[in-house]
């Protein structure tokens, strides 16, 4: 509960649905002793739902990947059930798959935009594990120069060059949703690992710098 809480969300994982059912019941109990209700729990784990206990509270993701589950609900022809999807601190997760994904971004075609709302267009993408990086980066550097060119919070217009470069960024974002990751990076048991090795590279220019790190099992 201490390393796993954040704010009102408890976030974990295990390799096996055992651990997950064991854990999520103990931390019932503990708050249920403290006067505080555990609801909204999510779970990807058929094995995990189907044994919730009843005072188990679902989210309506879990109500959602339950159905999404269900053989016998019949949808209209041509018709796929919707993929429940969970966000929880920023972070658009799929359940059925098991990735990590963001939302789609529209900007305003006819905005005029200035520094101000080019600063507020690009932090509505919360990358808070870094993915989207490679794409992020460039909308960091366009913004940098914006603000050497115009200092001060002065909500001007930027010129035709930083608008012509942004625009060509703004191009990105309804794209975003096609950005998946993997959530579990080590897949098995730990047990029957041979050997973990965790393998660092790091590269630097005049624009950025970056590091990317390996986990090879």
């Amino acid at each position: 509960i201490i390393e796993k809480t954040i704010m009102d969300d408890h976030l974990d994982s295990f390799p096996t649905w055992e651990e997950a059912l064991e854990v999520l019941k103990a931390i019932l109990h503990i708050h249920k002793a403290i006067g505080l209700d555990v609801t909204k729990i999510s779970t990807n784990s058929k094995e995990v739902y189907e044994r919730l206990p009843k005072e188990a509270t679902q989210s309506k993701n879990m109500i959602d990947f339950e159905k999404y589950h269900t053989p016998d609900i019949e949808y209209a022809p041509g018709t796929e059930p919707k993929i429940p999807t969970m966000r929880t601190l920023g972070q658009y997760w799929d359940m059925v798959h098991d990735l990590f994904s963001y939302r789609q971004y529209d900007p305003d075609d006819h905005i005029k935009w200035t520094k101000v709302l080019c600063l507020s267009q690009a932090h509505k993408i919360f990358d808070p594990l870094g993915y989207a990086i490679p794409v992020l980066l460039e909308s960091k550097l366009i913004l940098r120069q914006i603000f050497i060119n115009h200092p001060g919070w002065k909500a001007d217009q930027i010129n035709d060059e930083e608008l012509q470069r942004w625009q060509k960024w703004l191009v990105n974002l309804p794209q975003f949703p096609q950005l998946k990751f993997p959530r579990v990076l080590m897949p098995g048991l730990p047990k029957t690992f041979k050997s973990v090795t965790y393998h660092v590279f790091a590269d630097a220019s005049k624009e950025a710098f970056c590091a990317v790190a390996y986990v090879r099992v």
